[in-house]
């Protein structure tokens, strides 16, 4: 059985469920089974989807959790043209380490 928490969208998962085929009720991220009866609806995620549906359709669809339980929205990174991608990627890589530390990102669906 399905034992983490993970938000999805419920009516997709329904819609999927629907048919009778080998991943009927099966999470879409563990692959175990897991009943309608067990989803819960979580308050938090409603509030971010009511608060920034327009800018998670557009996109900018990543939350940034704060260490005193806060979250923002975390803004929509622009892509660079291509230039030094190696200097690049590791400053990257360095930056986002030390950002995994102090916060984690969920991504919004609707």
């Amino acid at each position: 059985r399905c034992k983490h928490m993970q938000c999805m969208d419920l009516s997709h998962f329904l819609y999927s469920s629907s048919f009778p085929s080998g991943r009927r009720w099966k999470c879409g991220v563990c692959d175990e089974i897991i009943s309608p009866n067990e989803l819960v609806l979580c308050g938090l995620f409603v509030r971010m989807l009511s608060q920034h549906a327009d800018e998670a359709r557009n996109g900018q669809d990543k939350i940034e959790f704060r260490a005193n339980g806060s979250w923002i929205l975390k803004p929509e990174v622009k892509k660079r043209g291509r230039g030094n991608n190696a200097a690049m990627k590791s400053e990257n890589d360095a930056s986002l380490s030390k950002r995994r530390k102090e916060a984690e990102e969920i991504i919004l669906c609707d």
